[in-house]
């Protein structure tokens, strides 16, 4: 792991950025006004947000958004000196994260892939209860490397969902326990009475949101600089849902069941 006075400088810059993050009343108004009142919320809120008046269309609004995530990218990359932890940020990082996860030290970042891990395989788990695949077909669809193992999740998976909350409710982390069941119960009874995910991943985008909070309190080190990563990636897929679901015609009330928390 680099030196913590190697992000001094990247700190400092994160810390001024963080204040043009949106707020959740910003993502709420915009979910019940129109479409146009919509794009003119997120263009008068966002740094770069002109170009965003001029989308006329969801293929213009997805192109405004790549632009974002693109420079979010970059600016990651400037800002995060070491190798290990932009791996961390790929798409797929959770699939081999037991790998790079080694030579991590032990702290918010790795608590916070750990808890991603870990609620990715809730999701694999119920996706495929639902679809009642076999269980010798769910091993191979793991991530490993969070806090739960993959034989907890082989173990209950012809058992009650009682059992399997059971779990959740108990899961060991360096020494003190974390219950997902608390935060997750809701959610996993939408799956399996409703068939509905929706929850669940609101649920899921919550949790994670409130891993990342702490690292606003951390003066220097790279926590706060990948918690701004997640909270403007979070961001962005918010802008997406409510900006598609408008020029899609959902209605008000799906669009705001499905707005998760923000960082800001």
């Amino acid at each position: 792991m680099m030196s913590k006075t190697s992000y001094w400088y990247g700190v400092g810059k994160i810390r001024a950025m963080e204040k043009n993050l949106l707020g959740s009343a910003v993502f709420r108004q915009a979910a019940e006004s129109g479409r146009e009142e919509a794009l003119k919320l997120f263009a008068e809120a966002l740094p770069e947000g002109d170009r965003l008046l001029k989308a006329r269309d969801v293929r213009e609004v997805e192109e405004f958004l790549r632009g974002e995530k693109a420079g979010l990218e970059r600016l990651v990359r400037q800002l995060l000196p070491d190798v290990r932890l932009l791996r961390l940020l790929e798409p797929e990082s959770l699939l081999r994260l037991d790998v790079l996860l080694s030579g991590i030290e032990q702290g918010l970042i790795a608590d916070y892939f750990r808890h991603a891990a870990d609620l990715y395989n809730i999701g694999v788990f119920l996706r495929m209860r639902l679809c009642r695949r076999p269980e010798a077909e769910l091993p191979p669809e793991l991530a490993a490397g969070g806090f739960l193992a993959a034989e907890d999740f082989i173990r209950l998976y012809a058992k009650e969902t009682a059992a399997f909350l059971h779990l959740l409710s108990n899961v060991h982390k360096r020494g003190r326990i974390v219950d997902y069941a608390i935060v997750l119960e809701d959610g996993i009874r939408g799956v399996e009475e409703r068939n509905s995910f929706i929850r669940l991943e609101k649920r899921v985008k919550d949790f994670l949101i409130e891993v990342l909070r702490p690292a606003k309190y951390i003066s220097c080190g790279p926590e706060p600089l990948v918690a701004y990563y997640y909270a403007r990636m979070n961001e962005i897929e918010l802008i997406r849902l409510v900006l598609l679901g408008k020029f899609s015609g959902f209605p008000r009330e799906k669009i705001q069941e499905r707005i998760n928390a923000v960082y800001a």
